[in-house]
């Protein structure tokens, strides 16, 4: 996943329920957990991971108005993408929003929350999905 150094990061739209800010920072926490904070007013914070660390096959196309609104565009690595993380008690109860990611344009600063269509990801993925358990070998 690119680095996000540069502190602030423009949604020009704001964020689903959070329209009325627009400016946000990204602080890592314990990765692959991050926090996004309203930078004019820091009481108010997401908690978002990098999805790929619980769902390495995690793929979606970005619609091209999208990718208009955060471009230009250099490289794949210019994209950052993370997902709203519900966290409940117990842990294993905690969900990731993979309906909706963040993406952000690092070389522009830009960022938009995509609410995907004809995904098979719903709002609310489990955190830690259940992993098949591996075969016994038979001997």
């Amino acid at each position: 996943m690119a680095s996000v150094d540069d502190p602030v990061i423009t949604f020009r739209r704001g964020l689903p329920g959070f329209q009325t800010y627009t400016r946000w920072r990204l602080f890592e926490e314990a990765p692959p957990f991050y926090v996004l904070e309203a930078a004019e007013a820091p009481a108010v914070a997401l908690p978002v991971a990098n999805p790929y660390a619980f769902y390495p096959d995690y793929a979606f196309a970005l619609p091209d108005d999208v990718k208009d609104r955060l471009g230009p565009w250099e490289a794949p690595e210019d994209a950052v993408v993370l997902a709203v993380v519900t966290v409940r008690s117990p842990k294993e109860a905690s969900t990731i929003n993979l309906r909706a990611p963040i993406v952000v344009n690092v070389r522009t600063r830009l960022g938009e929350q995509v609410v995907l269509e004809d995904v098979p990801y719903s709002t609310r993925m489990p955190l830690f999905p259940k992993r098949p358990e591996p075969a016994e070998g038979r001997g």
